[in-house]
């Protein structure tokens, strides 16, 4: 390996110490707190009429809404978000619902990772971290069956 120049010396020790440290950063010599590869989150409405609760994945660039709003309970796929800075945006769509709602219009959304808030329909909703990441699923119906000797 060829030797640096004695000017590049300071930058060439910094950047060697960083990636012996696995703190790494090629292109600069800044570096930004790791950022989570997720988010699950609980986001209710000013008026408390709307909740939603969702979870995007930053690294498959996907994720899933539940929306329970005036006595519907709908669940929503996002097959792609982008990342915009400290924010995501994508859209998601119809998934299923457990109150008979057989098909709905999807929606744009922006989730800013750092101030954990979502913005619907051109109105930003405060959210708090969702604690029962299972709430986000559409449940299986398990009363549907695959044995015919009991469908007749």
């Amino acid at each position: 390996m060829a030797e640096p120049l004695r000017s590049d010396w300071r930058l060439y020790c910094f950047r060697l110490a960083l990636v012996l440290t696995g703190s790494i950063s090629l292109v600069g010599c800044e570096s930004s707190a790791p950022q989570s590869m997720s988010a699950w989150f609980a986001c209710s409405s000013k008026s408390g009429d709307q909740l939603v609760l969702g979870h995007l994945d930053f690294v498959e660039s996907r994720g899933q809404f539940r929306l329970q709003f005036f006595g519907q309970d709908v669940f929503y796929n996002v097959k792609r978000i982008s990342p915009q800075g400290g924010s995501v945006s994508g859209t998601a769509v119809f998934q299923g619902s457990l109150t008979g709602e057989t098909k709905a219009a999807p929606f744009d959304f922006v989730y800013d990772r750092h101030e954990q808030r979502l913005k619907l329909d051109g109105v930003w909703n405060e959210c708090d971290v969702l604690q029962d990441r299972s709430l986000v699923y559409l449940p299986v119906d398990e009363t549907q069956t695959a044995d015919p000797t009991e469908q007749q």
